[in-house]
Formats: C-alpha cells, structure tokens, sequence
C-alpha cells in the first residue's frame, strides 16, 4: 500500500492508475486491524486522492476531454480519457470534492456520436460510465446491442450488460448475462489501446458480476 500511495504522477493513465485503486483502500484498512500508522495512511490516501482530482484539471482539452499529458493540445488518447471520466465519476461518488470539469467531460462525451471511436471496447465502456453518472443512453445501448453484437469481445459484452443494469433496463441485463461465460477473449482484446491485461479484464469480469 505505501508503494501505491508513493506511486509518481506522470502522463494520465499513470495519474489515473495511481489514485483509482485508492478510492477503495480505506475500506480495505479498516477490515485491517493490524496495519500500522493506519489513520496516517487514510490522511495520505485522502490527500493523494484529492491531488490526483486537482492535477486531472491540467490534462483537460477546450472541447472537454482529457490529453495524455499536462497541457498538451492535440487531440485525446481515448482510452485514457475515459479512464479518467471513469475515476471522477467514481470519486464523486464516493464523497471526494469534485470540480466542474467532471459536468464539462460528461457533457463532451454524452454529445459524441455512440458508435465513433477507436475500438467497439471504446464505444462500449463510454456508455457504462454514463450511465455509472446517472446519464444513460438507451438508444446508444440499444443501437450497439442491436447491430454490432458480434463485433463484441465477451468483456465488451459483459460491460454492455452493465450499462444496461446500471441504466435500470435489468430484463435486458439478465438477458444479455445469461448468454455470457467468464471466459476472457484473447482474440478481441485490444489490451494495447486500452492499457489491459488479462488480469485487468478479470477485474473487469468481476465489476460487471457483482453489479
């Protein structure tokens, strides 16, 4: 854990990285009753936390989304951009002050075309984070499920059906879960677009289980 707190920042997805496993450890802590120095480490992940929210403001792009470093202008590495939506959501809902860039990237991505983007992966976790913010798009969730179910990998699948649970439309999740393993799909994944692993999209199978 003091590895992961002392992690240095760098571009975003190591921003990212470094603070969204945190938004959790103070949970684990506190099942923990013998970690030292234990409210030292719930001060510092605190503090990290917030730090990581402040220094995602320097990655923000005019349009509202995020660059893949501090103050660059060109256009977003999209993966990371939505890992770092991903993040803030999260950390608005866990309590931690977020600023308005948060309202600013939900309005950019809620106005982006649902099936433009590098990697039907991309298209796919976009609308789960919406609707893990309270904004979901059932047409968009309807429009990918409908005409481009077979160009899913089965982790793109589960996240789908996430969306749907998330968004309320639980016949549809159950539907769409029943129809699904916990195999990982190896032949689709675009682990290098999107920063993965096989035990990242173990992670991910989980998420979408316990949901």
């Amino acid at each position: 854990l003091s590895w992961l707190i002392a992690y240095p920042y760098g571009c975003i997805e190591q921003t990212v990285s470094t603070v969204f496993p945190q938004l959790y450890l103070k949970d684990i802590l506190s099942a923990a009753p013998d970690v030292k120095d234990k409210m030292w480490l719930e001060r510092t992940i605190d503090d990290r936390i917030n730090a990581g929210i402040h220094r995602l403001s320097r990655f923000m792009l005019p349009e509202g989304s995020f660059s893949y470093w501090p103050g660059e202008r060109s256009s977003a590495s999209m993966w990371s951009n939505l890992y770092a939506g991903h993040f803030l959501v999260e950390a608005r809902r866990l309590g931690y002050p977020v600023p308005s860039m948060l309202d600013t990237w939900l309005t950019h991505e809620t106005g982006l075309n649902p099936t433009v983007g590098d990697s039907w992966r991309i298209n796919v976790y976009r609308q789960y984070i919406l609707a893990l913010a309270g904004q979901p798009n059932l047409s968009a969730l309807n429009l990918i499920r409908e005409n481009h179910w077979k160009e899913l990998s089965n982790q793109d699948r589960w996240m789908l059906a996430g969306a749907y649970q998330l968004s309320g439309a639980r016949e549809i999740a159950e539907d769409l879960r029943k129809s699904l393993t916990l195999a990982i799909d190896r032949d689709k994944t675009t682990w290098r677009s999107c920063f993965g692993s096989a035990v990242g999209d173990q992670g991910l199978l989980l998420t979408m289980v316990v949901l």
